[in-house]
């Protein structure tokens, strides 16, 4: 491992993402640190999840994801290590490694080794950040060639989030929002490999029918598209579908067959 790719929904007016940087440096000044997206809303797994498998495409192997949206933070849920495709990814139980942990996975385990933390839980009390204390750490180690299973035992049963892969009903796609952009571009996990137009989508209870290639071919009505990432988005031309649509992460998202 040489990288270590940073997700959090820290934000960047707090003083968070930069201690993060600074003690995988103190562990070994020469370890590179990347801020992948610190901007995932609080608390949401979801979008956390979606940004973790961008990440994952595009970045080269031996990269170390480490992802930071934590609400159970201090508490006696795990800390996940999972590799695949030459990555490690490291995250809290609670769906954040999804895209890992719903395809095959080398290895899935909880990082249980206090040698390999900045912080001995055991005898300064429970931490309250995690990702400081224990994750970026044991991502730092990792770089330094401290083999996963070292560090970590393994486990069976990792929490992975309920619809994050969408499902067939009939003729029609289901799936939902799970991400939504800085310019309010709703970004579903339908995949848009396969889709094939007339179709009609629906979101918050609102049909579109209008799908186009590039966003300077959309309207001042929401459209559809397939996004840089893959998926079937919608958006509005220079405005926010999720105004227009008054929608979210989670809104589900139906693509039904024009005349079904």
């Amino acid at each position: 491992m040489k990288t270590i790719a940073l997700i959090s929904d820290f934000g960047t007016n707090d003083p968070y993402v930069g201690i993060l940087h600074g003690v995988a440096r103190r562990i070994h000044p020469r370890i590179e640190t990347l801020d992948l997206c610190h901007g995932i809303p609080a608390f949401s797994p979801l979008p956390a999840a979606f940004v973790l498998e961008q990440g994952l495409a595009f970045f080269p192997p031996r990269t170390v994801f480490v992802v930071v949206v934590d609400p159970g933070v201090g508490s006696r849920r795990r800390i996940l290590l999972a590799e695949k495709d030459g990555c490690v990814c490291i995250g809290p139980d609670n769906g954040v490694l999804t895209p890992v942990l719903v395809d095959s996975p080398r290895r899935v385990a909880s990082l249980d080794r206090p040698d390999f933390f900045l912080v001995h839980t055991a005898t300064r009390g429970a931490s309250t950040f995690d990702a400081r204390d224990k994750m970026v750490p044991a991502a730092a180690y990792l770089c330094l060639g401290v083999s996963p299973e070292a560090m970590s035992s393994p486990v069976q049963d990792p929490v992975t989030l309920e619809g994050y892969r969408p499902l067939r009903r009939g003729a029609d796609i289901v799936g939902q929002v799970v991400y939504e952009d800085r310019f309010g571009n709703l970004i579903s996990n339908i995949p848009g490999r396969g889709l094939k137009p007339p179709f009609r989508v629906t979101v918050a209870g609102r049909k579109i029918s209008g799908h186009v290639e590039v966003y300077a071919q959309g309207g001042r009505d929401p459209f559809t598209l397939v996004g840089s990432h893959g998926n079937l988005e919608i958006a509005v031309k220079e405005g926010s579908a999720a105004k227009a649509l008054k929608a979210g992460i989670g809104s589900p998202v139906r693509v039904s067959p024009l005349g079904s």
